[in-house]
């Protein structure tokens, strides 16, 4: 009977934690290159991925595969609009450093 007890109280304790998504610093905006810059957007997505559709549930998350607690749902926003927020930080830089520009200019070349 007391397992059961634990066990119940466990249920709604697990919130699964996702990390963050830093904003760019100066340095990264005055110093990465277009590829450097493709290679995080890249990153970003996946880590978006991630935190959309989950990788492997650890024991403990499986023995609350069932909870559905705002905890979770608060960690998985703002682990989302934290890689939204790079993303577009990114995708701006990009534009500004006329990536795509180069991109479309190195498609042509190989055509």
């Amino acid at each position: 009977m007391s397992a059961l007890l634990i066990m119940t109280s466990i249920q709604g304790c697990v919130t699964r934690h996702y990390g963050r998504e830093p904003v760019l610093t100066s340095y990264e905006q005055e110093n990465m290159s277009c590829t450097e810059i493709a290679s995080d957007m890249e990153r970003v997505r996946e880590f978006a991925n991630r935190v959309n559709y989950g990788d492997e549930f650890n024991d403990q998350e499986r023995i609350s595969i069932d909870d559905i607690g705002l905890g979770n749902h608060l960690e998985r926003s703002a682990a989302i609009e934290s890689a939204n927020k790079r993303f577009h930080q990114l995708r701006d830089l990009q534009l500004s450093k006329g990536c795509d520009k180069q991109a479309a200019q190195a498609g042509e070349l190989k055509r």
